[in-house]
């Protein structure tokens, strides 16, 4: 297998109040994309306290556009 390096451009949109499984979280919002134009992004909520991600959701072209969502759970 070969890999080939990718460059990424994360922006912090700013900080929300998200609810998952294990509670609600003061949460930094992070959008990333890719830095070459190619199709797809995520978002990533991190818990200002704890430093933890609580949540991910990702958007997968190679899916048709699927999303992918993960959830901190107690």
């Amino acid at each position: 297998m070969e890999g080939k390096e990718k460059l990424y451009r994360m922006k912090v949109a700013g900080v929300e109040s998200v609810t998952v499984p294990a509670g609600t979280f003061e949460a930094w919002k992070l959008e990333i994309a890719s830095a070459e134009g190619d199709p797809g992004s995520q978002t990533i909520w991190v818990d200002k306290a704890t430093r933890k991600v609580v949540k991910h959701a990702a958007v997968l072209p190679q899916m048709g556009g699927a999303v992918m969502t993960s959830e901190l759970t107690p």
